[in-house]
């Protein structure tokens, strides 16, 4: 709601859509850059202590830039990048919540249900951005972004399941991983090869944010682009319940590597696409497996990261799909101006191949570690 927000903030007040998505960008740079810091804030000190802090700052934020005017280029853009650092880790916080209080099927089950929410969000956020708009303009919208974003986090922060104080690393080895900040999970081969792999996938996934709206201007009307998204996302929900309520025996990394493999397959259909109808069908071949690869991608951070450092590890995975997403809309601009819409399609095809190639061979590094062997009972009486 807020980048879409922005843009039309600026654009009913007659300047160039080009300054709104200076100031969109401005946003997204600072939400990157600040996402492993403050998931960090919520490693060292708690979870309610960074939810309360980000989410206090950015309504300030976003408030204060709602009653400005958009020509006052310098300070909105000051105040657009304060509101990017201190976007609330709200996502990162909920999944090392989850990872602390749940295990095995039912941590997998919360995983799919955020996927899936979100999915659902995707859809509804437009909508209720639309309606903002059309009660009291664009500026009504970004005051409600700023409010929704800034009060739901401070009111996450004192759920009960968000008090639990942050866990002492035990031993010398967990000691040293901590002290490396921000970007410790990165040390993690596992963890390192999942965040390349998000890049790369979120480069692909950008330049089809890109030539989707150019499909939908060859076929009559930009405007086509919404139902297109929703149509799509909307099957995709529902085939995120079909794998919700299914027990899956496989491997997590390999379902996790069929996934994505599918997903590179998905980007080359929609090459093909001539019509409103054959184009949802296309986008629904990606959307279909949206929700188990999300929801498999969490439980593998899960797995590749300590525990002291997983608030880290989800932030570091959000800001890589930010700055891949932001590339490949630019790629994907490029590629369009001299090509189509059919060949950015085949060029995200290309980048999700290369992502699952890598997920193929990174495959062992995400494999479940062996149960440790129990003691006997003797033995282990005996303090041995």
């Amino acid at each position: 709601m807020t980048s879409v927000a922005l843009v039309l903030w600026t654009d009913a007040a007659g300047r160039s859509a080009v300054l709104g998505g200076f100031y969109v960008a401005v946003l997204n740079t600072g939400v990157a850059v600040a996402a492993p810091w403050l998931g960090h804030l919520a490693d060292r000190r708690s979870r309610p202590f960074a939810l309360r802090l980000t989410g206090f700052v950015q309504l300030l934020a976003l408030g204060t830039l709602s009653f400005q005017s958009p020509s006052h280029v310098v300070l909105n853009a000051s105040l657009c990048l304060l509101a990017g650092l201190s976007t609330p880790p709200i996502s990162s916080a909920l999944r090392s919540m989850v990872t602390d209080r749940a295990q095995g099927d039912e941590r997998e089950a919360i995983f799919t249900g955020e996927a899936m929410v979100g999915s659902l969000f995707a859809i509804l956020g437009p909508l209720v951005l639309s309606g903002f708009v059309l009660l009291n303009g664009a500026q009504t919208a970004l005051t409600a972004g700023a409010v929704l974003l800034g009060g739901s986090a401070v009111a996450l922060s004192f759920l009960p399941a968000m008090r639990s104080l942050p866990r002492k690393p035990e031993g010398d080895g967990a000691d040293e991983a901590a002290s490396h900040g921000a970007l410790a999970p990165l040390r993690q081969r596992g963890f390192r090869a999942l965040t390349v792999r998000m890049v790369i996938e979120a480069i692909a996934g950008g330049v089809e944010q890109v030539a989707v709206p150019a499909f939908a201007v060859s076929i009559g009307s930009a405007a086509l682009t919404g139902p297109l998204w929703a149509i799509s996302g909307g099957i995709g929900l529902a085939a995120g319940a079909a794998y919700a309520v299914r027990t899956w025996h496989m491997p997590k990394e390999t379902l996790y590597c069929l996934g994505v493999t599918g997903l590179a397959v998905s980007y080359v259909v929609p090459a093909f696409a001539d019509s409103f109808t054959t184009m949802v069908l296309a986008l629904s071949a990606g959307t279909v497996l949206a929700v188990p690869v999300i929801a498999t991608e969490y439980d593998l951070v899960a797995r590749t990261v300590p525990e002291t450092q997983r608030n880290s590890g989800f932030a570091i995975m959000t800001s890589a799909a930010i700055c891949g997403t932001a590339i490949g809309a630019q790629a994907g601009g490029f590629v369009i101006v001299h090509s189509d819409y059919r060949g950015a399609f085949v060029f995200a095809a290309v980048l999700a191949g290369l992502a699952a190639a890598m997920s193929w061979r990174s495959r062992r590094l995400w494999a479940e570690p062996p149960a440790a062997p129990e003691l006997p009972a003797a033995l282990e009486s005996s303090g041995r």
